[in-house]
C-alpha cells in the first residue's frame, strides 16, 4: 500500500476515498489536502487559519486529526479554541510584537 493511501486511510475515512474532490465538502477537501501533505512525511507542518471557513463539525474533525499528529506544527489562527486544542504552546503577537 502506498504511503499516500495509508495517510488518507489513517487520517480520513474510507467513505470518500474514491470520490472526485469536486463532490467533497470544504472540510473533507481540507482533510484530503492534509493527507496529501502527510504522504510527503514532513517533519513540520505550517498552517495559516486552518479552520477558516469550516463549519463546527468539520473544525472538530480537523482538530481530532491534528491533535493526533506527531509532527511539530506552527499554527497561525485567530480561533483561540482551535489552536489551544491542537498546540502545546503558543506565542501571541499583538501589534507586531510577541506578548
Amino acid at each position: 500500500m502506498s504511503f499516500g493511501r495509508h495517510a488518507l486511510q489513517s487520517h480520513y475515512t474510507q467513505d470518500n476515498a474514491g470520490c472526485y474532490t469536486s463532490l467533497l465538502t470544504g472540510g473533507e477537501k481540507r482533510l484530503v489536502a492534509l493527507a496529501t501533505v502527510l504522504a510527503m512525511q514532513p517533519e513540520v507542518l505550517l498552517f495559516d487559519e486552518p479552520s477558516g471557513g469550516l463549519d463546527d463539525a468539520s473544525t472538530e474533525r480537523l482538530i481530532g486529526v491534528l491533535a493526533r499528529l506527531p509532527q511539530a506544527m506552527v499554527v497561525v489562527s485567530h480561533d483561540r479554541a482551535f489552536w489551544e486544542a491542537v498546540t502545546k504552546s503558543m506565542v501571541e503577537l499583538k501589534e507586531g510584537r510577541m506578548v
